[in-house]
């Protein structure tokens, strides 16, 4: 390790939280960096993402947004914007019940443009790996970290920060760990609780997942919304928003099951679907005909399993921490997983860079990024949670009650464009 070194830091996973912790820790050149990712090159997965104003303020301060305004949604703007509408979808003479209204947009984008525009800033010093997947980590004594992959392969670092997604096997080691020194001390309700942590859950939910071209839908007569909108109805809900510069439109179909929450989904992982399977969903001929059309357009769709964790008592233990989907994978339904990781990773890149972070204070350090991140991280995961009810239209009064849904789906979000990270990051 070169002399000005003070310390080494491993980042397991290169998405979104992951890629942006690295580009903001390749600033300070007195930490040595390296990342390694499961995979055999950077490769975004998943659907389409959005940015709300508070997170864009973050990729503002790390000098990113010039590059991202080039594959953004929208202009950028201070003003008040629509930010989401809110339909009655699930009747043929549908309409408008509410608008999210926010201080600038919810800028949505394909998730391989914005992951690109990270890749290129990393630094030239960060060091990748690829095709390294993480099986399991331990810690000695003196705070060192030593990394085992599935290849057989070994390494060490001073901090290791499991950005290794849903099914985090760094989160999984941690809890693990956690939960046997309980039982070693006699705490069995903490161990068990420890464990409750390890793995990821159904939701009960399932969602059909589809690129539309807007061009199609324009040929058909149909407009195509400029912002996010909630096609709500019984039992059911569709996402649509713009991506590519508005040439594509992201469709996601829910179909809410609370009550098989926390039971074994029949599905591990996504798959191919065939349209017709998505029209066995509801009877969409009494759908507003704008849904109809949309459904027309639809060629190929992918079935995904909606998963998520419990909450964490911690994201932060000894020389580990987690960020991103490993620390608080939630319900979809406030547009904020990825705007979390960003907070999660510029917060810890920033704390870990900080001139009064030395070797000998690292625990100490991720303990203030845990309790700084997780009564917040922890909060959106309800608010995603209880929207997913809202949206789904399951108070069986619903259809009476559209104007206070708006009014509370709006107030759910009051947070994504207020300027509190600021605050966090003075505090911090």
């Amino acid at each position: 390790m070169d002399p000005n070194t003070k310390f080494k830091v491993i980042i397991c996973g290169g998405g979104i939280g992951g890629l942006v912790c690295a580009v903001q820790l390749g600033r300070y050149p007195n930490i040595e960096l390296e990342v390694y990712e499961s995979a055999d090159k950077f490769s975004p997965v998943g659907a389409g993402i959005g940015v709300w104003p508070r997170t864009w303020g973050i990729l503002e301060m790390m000098g990113l947004t010039e590059d991202l305004a080039k594959v953004a949604s929208n202009p950028v703007t201070d003003d008040e914007v629509v930010a989401w509408s809110l339909r009655k979808s699930d009747q043929l003479d549908g309409f408008e019940f509410g608008q999210v209204r926010s201080k600038g947009h919810l800028q949505t984008f394909h998730r391989g443009d914005i992951h690109d525009v990270f890749v290129k800033h990393l630094s030239p010093n960060c060091k990748i790996f690829y095709s390294k997947r993480i099986q399991s980590y331990t810690e000695s004594s003196d705070g060192t970290v030593a990394l085992s992959f599935a290849d057989g392969s070994t390494a060490t670092c001073d901090v290791l920060i499991g950005a290794d997604g849903l099914k985090s096997s760094v989160r999984a080691s941690m809890f693990e760990r956690m939960a046997h020194d309980a039982l070693n001390e006699g705490r069995t309700d903490d161990a068990m609780k420890y464990m409750d942590s390890v793995s990821h859950i159904w939701t009960g939910s399932i969602v059909y997942r589809a690129l539309v071209p807007t061009d199609k839908l324009k040929e058909k007569g149909f407009p195509v919304d400029s912002e996010p909108t909630q096609h709500c109805g019984r039992g059911l809900h569709i996402v649509t928003y713009p991506v590519i510069n508005g040439t594509l439109l992201n469709v996601g179909i829910f179909r809410p099951q609370r009550e098989l929450m926390g039971t074994q989904s029949t599905l591990s992982s996504p798959v191919p679907a065939d349209v017709s399977e998505v029209r066995t969903l509801t009877d969409f001929s009494k759908w507003e005909p704008r849904v109809q059309a949309l459904l027309d357009c639809m060629d190929i769709t992918s079935k995904w399993p909606v998963f998520c964790i419990n909450l964490l008592s911690t994201y932060a233990s000894g020389h580990t921490a987690l960020i991103g989907d490993a620390a608080h994978a939630m319900f979809p339904h406030q547009a904020s997983g990825a705007g979390q990781a960003i907070e999660d990773a510029h917060l810890l890149a920033c704390l870990l860079g900080h001139e009064r972070t030395s070797k000998h204070n690292l625990a100490d350090v991720l303990r203030i990024y845990s309790d700084m991140r997780l009564p917040f991280a922890s909060e959106i995961w309800d608010r995603s949670e209880q929207n997913s009810s809202n949206f789904a239209l399951v108070d069986p009064d619903a259809d009476t009650k559209l104007k206070s849904i708006a009014e509370t789906v709006h107030n759910r979000w009051a947070w994504a464009w207020d300027d509190r990270y600021n605050h966090l990051m003075e505090v911090s």
